[in-house]
Formats: structure tokens, C-alpha cells, sequence
């Protein structure tokens, strides 16, 4: 691993690489994965196997490709033509074949794809020699054409596939060697790691059905309640749902709780989708109520009247600019069905008992370039601004969302704390915890 990097021009050095590829391991993606392994797939002498066949393929496909294109190369220059007789030169259909004769395979472009069709388009119209180019072109190098173009189409899937996992192998390979060793570590202290736990019931209840599961922990539950369900994780929900439709078939009530909304907490391993959709999709057996809650008895009113207001218009605005801004697929209207579908029903009431209009809303949109440097700024003035009217240094936070981004904030805290124009101000701050989006 450490060789190929080097020979990547990459450092050598591989212990920051091994650590955060350690933290694959607790991710249900790969736990999954690598549990439904058997036969030591992935161990280090049928790994190596199947980098030979990946990498013969791989050769394979790039030799036919260059001897496609040394075909053509060589065919133009013994009727005593160049690239420079072609149309768009390198940029065109015989740029085209250069790549190819480069061992570079790619997918034909919209230019090759037009002198595939035509083969007018292979020569420019003031071309002196047009109309002896296009004789050539119709008995000798059209038929190159539609070869290539035919081999890579039909190859280009294992082609792009054999890269990617080329790139990736070794990878698999170090993280399957740090697997065993944790489990070696874990059965000599006779311990689980706490990421474990849902794969260990998983393999328990195996899509088992509930009398079984029930006899395995000794116990027999009629109701459940799932609350915060939006940060339910994929196999969570496996190892739930045989509960959910036995605890449903006998007639049982049961009680989920979330906001797909808060997923932006981004909680280990959580999908929103399951909310959002898959439970509707795998309960349509049984009669649910689906009733949204529009009590807010938390937040002052200004807040939830400013939310009501940004969020309805946000919700069209935002489906539109994935529309005109976007490259995505042709599932575009899903995902703004999607997206309208969550903030449907999102309208809430201030349940606050007091009649007056608490509560501070300020946007800034700052430039990416100053965005460091202003941001603090903007922060100073807000923090001076709560506390001339009267909000405590304890009474306010200030939410991140990656742990370095806390540093710069805390340094300058620091240094603008003892100037005379700051003393009236507590810049003080009693945690850096307090300071981190998943803590909050």
C-alpha cells in the first residue's frame, strides 16, 4: 500500500490514511458488506488473484484500443494525410483516435458520434482534397470507426469498473487486516465494540419472525415507540421492523417519532429515507395515522412566524433552482416531490403564553473568499449585540459544523477580549463543547 503511493506520488507516510479508513469499519455499509462475506473472499491471496484478472482486463482492453488507433494513424499517414486534414484537427474525430492510440478509452464524443453517422463530418467543407478524403473515409476508416466505437461501448462498463476497483483493492484489503485484528483484540479482552451491537442483532434476528426473536431475549413486548426516528440507521430498521408488524398483526398500537427535517444532524449511520418513505412503503398492509404536529411549545413566536415565512417560500424557490442549476438524472421530479414532501405540513404555531414579540432572526450572506475573516467580524457584533440588550454571555452558542472551524473563534475570543472597547463584553467561553454542532 505504502509502495503504490509512493508510486501514485503520494506520501509514503500511511498512518493518518489507516486511521481514517479505521473508522470505515463502525459504518454499516461496510459491516454489511464484509459480514455477508464467505470463504475468506477477502483474504490477501484471492485478493491478489483478482487484481491479476482485473488488471489483465484491463490491458486487454487498453492494447485493442491503441491498435485501433495506431490502425487509423497509420492508414492516413501511408495515403500521405495528417491530423491537420480533419476537421476540428485534434479536437475532432481524429483527435478522437489519438487518444485511443494513447491507451486512453473513453466513451466516443458527440463529434465522433456525428462521423459515425456522417461522413461528411469528417472533413472540412474547403478541404481541396474533400471529396478524395471522403472516398477514404467511406472504404477505410469509417470502418475503424464503427469497430472502436462498437469495442468501447460494449467494454467500457468492465473497462471503468477494473479502474475503480484497481484504485480501491488494497484499501479492502488493509481494512479487512485491521477487522481481524480488532476482533482478535475484542475476544482476548472478551469485549464488543458499541458499533457492533446492531450488526450483532442483526445476525440474531437474521429476518427472523417475532415468536423467535421473542424467545432468544426472553421477552414479549405488545407496543413500541421509536422516537427521534430520523436518525434511525439502515440496519437499526431491520432489526426493529419484524417487532413493528408482529406488535401491528395483533391489533397493537405503536408509536414513531421524527422529523426528517432534523436530519441535518447527521447522526451516525442515519437515513432519512427511512422516515420519509420506506416505512409507508413496507407497512401499506396495515392502516397507519400520519399526523403532524404544528405545536411549537419551545421556540418564541417571532421565530416560528420568521420560519413559516422562510420555509414556504424557500420550498418552491429551492425545487426550481435544482431544476435550471443542477446536472442531475431523469429522476429530477422525484427529488423535488421529495424535497416539497418534507416541508409539507410544516407550518407551526408558537404556543408561548406570553403576548410579546421575543425572539432575533439575523441573515448575513458573506463572500467565499472573506468569508473566515468577516465571519468573526460578524460574530463580534452579533455577541455585542445580544448583551447590549441584555442576553447573557450564558445564555448564547454558537453552532459549527466541523470541530477545526472552533479554533479560529476561540483565538480570536481571545485577542480581542482585553481591548478597552471589549470590556464591557464576556468573551469568556466556559466550554469548547458548547461550540460543536453534534453536541448541541
Amino acid at each position: 500500500y505504502a509502495e503504490e503511493k509512493v508510486q501514485n506520488n503520494l506520501s509514503h507516510k500511511i498512518e493518518s490514511n489507516l486511521k481514517t479508513l479505521g473508522q470505515e469499519l463502525a459504518k454499516e455499509h461496510f459491516q454489511l458488506f464484509i459480514s455477508n462475506a464467505t470463504d475468506n473472499v477477502y483474504d490477501k491471496k484471492k485478493l491478489i488473484d483478482f487484481q491479476k484478472t482485473l488488471q489483465k482486463e484491463v490491458r486487454i482492453i487498453e492494447q485493442t484500443v491503441h491498435k485501433k488507433g495506431k490502425q487509423f494513424l497509420e492508414s492516413i499517414q501511408e495515403h500521405g494525410y495528417t491530423i491537420a486534414d480533419f476537421a476540428y484537427k485534434k479536437s475532432g474525430i481524429a483527435g478522437y483516435f489519438v487518444k485511443m492510440y494513447n491507451k486512453i478509452v473513453e466513451l466516443p464524443t458527440k463529434r465522433a458520434l456525428a462521423a459515425q453517422e456522417n461522413g461528411e463530418t469528417w472533413i472540412s467543407k474547403s478541404h481541396k482534397e474533400k471529396a478524395t478524403l471522403l472516398n477514404l473515409v467511406e472504404n477505410y476508416w469509417q470502418p475503424i470507426l464503427d469497430e472502436s466505437i462498437e469495442y468501447i461501448n460494449r467494454k467500457y462498463e468492465l473497462y471503468n469498473s477494473a479502474i475503480l476497483v484497481l484504485k480501491n483493492l488494497r484499501v479492502l484489503g488493509i481494512l479487512t487486516d485491521l477487522k481481524s485484528e480488532i476482533q482478535a483484540i475484542m475476544q482476548e479482552r472478551g469485549g464488543l465494540q458499541i458499533s457492533d451491537s446492531n450488526l450483532l442483532l442483526n445476525k440474531i434476528i437474521d429476518n427472523s419472525d417475532s415468536p423467535f426473536i421473542y424467545e432468544k431475549i426472553g421477552n414479549h413486548f405488545k407496543n413500541f415507540m421509536l422516537d427521534e426516528f430520523q436518525d434511525t440507521s439502515a440496519m437499526q430498521w431491520m432489526n426493529f421492523k419484524p417487532l413493528l408488524i408482529n406488535s401491528m398483526a395483533e391489533k397493537n398500537n405503536n408509536l414513531l417519532v421524527g422529523d426528517v427535517k432534523q436530519s441535518i444532524y447527521r447522526f451516525r449511520n442515519s437515513d432519512w429515507n427511512i422516515l420519509a418513505k420506506q416505512v409507508k412503503n413496507e407497512f401499506t398492509q396495515f392502516d397507519y395515522l400520519e399526523q403532524t404536529l404544528a405545536s411549537n411549545w419551545r421556540s418564541e413566536r417571532n421565530i416560528v412566524d420568521f420560519n413559516n415565512q422562510i420555509f414556504d417560500t424557500l420550498k418552491d424557490d429551492f425545487g426550481e433552482l435544482i431544476k435550471n442549476n443542477f446536472n442531475v438524472d431523469e429522476n429530477i421530479d422525484n427529488y423535488v416531490e421529495r424535497l416539497n414532501y418534507i416541508y409539507d405540513n410544516f407550518q407551526q404555531k408558537s404556543e408561548k403564553k406570553s403576548d410579546s414579540k421575543l425572539g432575533y432572526i439575523n441573515i448575513n450572506f458573506l463572500e467565499h473568499d472573506d468569508f473566515e475573516a468577516a465571519s468573526l467580524q460578524k460574530v463580534v457584533e452579533q455577541i455585542k449585540h445580544l448583551q447590549d440588550n441584555g442576553i447573557k454571555a450564558s445564555e448564547t452558542v454558537i453552532l459549527i459544523r466541523k470541530k477545526n472551524e472552533a479554533t479560529p473563534i476561540i483565538n480570536h475570543f481571545l485577542e480581542i477580549a482585553g481591548k478597552d472597547e471589549n470590556k464591557k463584553y464576556n468573551f469568556s467561553i466556559i466550554s469548547n463543547e458548547s461550540l460543536f454542532l453534534n453536541s448541541s
